[in-house]
């Protein structure tokens, strides 16, 4: 994340993960019953990080698995595909699932394959990268403009509310809390919901804000605060000041 989009570091942390894991048990497996044994785990799960293999605190929390596929089994090795909550302990996640079997079982190796709206087919290596940014040096961005993502599409699972263009300079300011009165349109959500504002004119990611009312008390055009921003995105000038003609470039 680069520029003022980096704000967005708490949104894609809390992103849903989808992982490849390989499973080693420690005694014989079962073709028929283990990938039935791994899908009792789907749904929520108490986990608590294992002694001397984490860098985070070993305290106790509930994680949801959404969805928990065996791809293969070769001897004792079992290949799962895990789509999971941001947080969730793919290490613990295992060794319930060993003890489940009834041989017990560790992680032996570990891919993350997607975080919300990002898969690893749009990853690039570090040194790609780099020769990116000495061709963008050598007046030809084309490559490194190709790695880069817009803020709007971090946005995966999170409801809009839509503005008018002249509600969209008070916003960037970061002084303003949005009123009834510049909304067009809103997805919906509950009250304290953490909600994207965007542009009616080319769905650009204001900011982020908290929810004051749930969107079937907001009503278009009318008064009352509606949003309380907390992340700005969009820089300042972007958008004319209300009573202005034109978009500034």
């Amino acid at each position: 994340m680069v520029g003022r989009a980096a704000r967005l570091a708490p949104v894609i942390l809390s992103h849903e993960k989808e992982y490849i894991a390989l499973l080693r048990l420690h005694g014989g497996c079962d073709r028929g019953t283990n990938p039935d044994t791994a899908r009792e785990f789907i749904g929520k799960n108490y986990q608590r990080p294992p002694p001397l293999k984490s860098a985070v605190a070993r305290a106790l929390r509930i994680r949801t698995m959404y969805e928990i596929d065996v791809l293969d089994i070769d001897g004792r090795d079992v290949l799962l595909r895990v789509r999971c909550e941001a947080g969730t302990y793919i290490r613990s996640l295992c060794r319930h699932i060993g003890f489940a079997i009834g041989t017990g079982g560790q992680m032996v190796e570990l891919r993350r394959t997607r975080s919300g709206g990002y898969d690893e087919t749009m990853c690039c290596s570090l040194h790609a990268l780099r020769d990116a940014t000495e061709q963008a040096k050598n007046g030809n961005p084309e490559e490194l403009l190709s790695y880069i993502r817009t803020p709007e599409s971090v946005l995966e699972g999170i409801p809009t509310i839509t503005i008018r263009d002249t509600a969209v300079d008070a916003l960037c300011h970061g002084g303003a809390s949005l009123a009834g009165v510049g909304v067009t349109a809103t997805d919906t959500f509950k009250k304290d919901k953490e909600v994207a504002v965007m542009t009616a004119q080319g769905g650009e990611l204001v900011c982020i804000g908290t929810a004051l009312a749930a969107s079937d008390a907001i009503v278009p055009g009318a008064t009352g605060i509606v949003i309380r921003p907390k992340m700005v995105i969009m820089q300042t000038g972007t958008y004319p000041k209300a009573g202005s003609p034109n978009r500034l470039s």
